[in-house]
């Protein structure tokens, strides 16, 4: 019920100010005239279905992620059923990532090995590896439902190389050796990249500008080197 009811407040919030956008751009090229009755139901209907599509694309991507999670746990939990049983464990999908513990992580990071887990792991809430400057790669692909705080870790070369998802933020200041952005990216809020030298005049992927995880989602901030203020972005 809390989901459906701030689903509900967003989708209000984003067509009340798409009505408002219109109306302000009618009155700042018609010399402040009213666009009237006809004019204003026409832009609130479209500012419906405008917001509407919109809250349908990035909903549809924030369940995806969902999806992964339950498929994943699912699984894991088939193979240890197998395993009390007696029976030769099963093995996941190689593109179904395995959710562990940060603990797991971690080690697994310290070793700069996460050939364990299949180089695909989920991480079932925030992931702060600030405290770990040594760490030198991150696994193949890494979905994060929380944030993911990477500040400090100086000798990090690249991000996840085939795909990052990250429910929350991404924070990787002073990342003084990331050198590129994972090209299959989405994150769900703010971004920052601060005092990272060698991302200085890097172009952000596509889709970090377009897409977010999660309906409810302020406008993003975004931090770069080659921004000399914040890119704040839809």
């Amino acid at each position: 019920m809390t989901v459906n009811c701030r689903r509900g407040e967003s989708m209000k919030s984003q067509v009340t100010n798409k009505y408002q956008q219109q109306i302000e751009l009618f009155r700042s090229t018609h010399y402040g005239r009213d666009p009237g009755r006809v004019r204003r139901m026409g832009y609130l209907i479209k500012a419906m279905f405008v917001t509407e599509k919109s809250l349908k694309h990035v909903d549809g991507a924030r369940n995806s992620l969902l999806k992964v999670k339950e498929r994943s746990i699912q699984l894991q939990e088939h193979i240890k059923a197998q395993v009390s049983t007696g029976q030769s464990r099963g093995s996941l999908s190689r593109n179904t990532p395995q959710t562990i513990s940060l603990d797991e992580f971690k080690q697994a990071a310290t070793m700069g090995d996460y050939s364990k887990y299949g180089e695909n792991v989920l991480i079932d809430g925030d992931l702060d590896l600030s405290g770990m400057p040594n760490i030198k790669k991150l696994p193949k692909s890494l979905y994060v439902d929380g944030n993911l705080n990477l500040t400090g870790c100086k000798y990090l070369e690249s991000l996840p190389e085939k795909k990052l998802r990250v429910t929350g933020s991404l924070v990787a200041d002073k990342c003084r050796q990331l050198n590129s952005i994972t090209r299959d990216i989405q994150v769900g809020e703010d971004l920052s990249f601060r005092q990272c030298p060698l991302l200085d005049s890097y172009r952000l992927p596509d889709m970090l500008r377009t897409m977010r995880y999660r309906a409810d989602s302020k406008p993003r901030h975004i931090y770069l080197p080659l921004c000399q203020h914040s890119c704040r972005l839809s």
